[in-house]
């Protein structure tokens, strides 16, 4: 199942800056459009948002950086 056409995944940092738009006067749509994401997409992260969550960052991000973690803890360079 693909969760979207363009197989994009956004870091929290972009997701918090988009809900901001948001929050600071701008329409779903608007925003949506200007930044390139879904209207659905955008809106699922207002909801999170306004209910307390934290906006998840994409797995291949959140693995990334747990395998520089790992790769430091173990005295490795992770760019191998």
């Amino acid at each position: 199942m693909n969760r979207n056409s363009s197989g994009r995944r956004y870091d929290r940092e972009f997701k918090n800056n988009a809900v901001a738009l948001v929050r600071g006067g701008r329409t779903i749509t608007e925003v949506a459009r200007d930044l390139g994401v879904s209207k659905w997409s955008l809106g699922h992260w207002v909801r999170r948002a306004e209910e307390g969550q934290a906006l998840s960052e994409p797995k291949t991000l959140a693995l990334r950086g747990l395998s520089n973690a790992n790769c430091a803890a173990c005295g490795r360079n992770s760019s191998m």
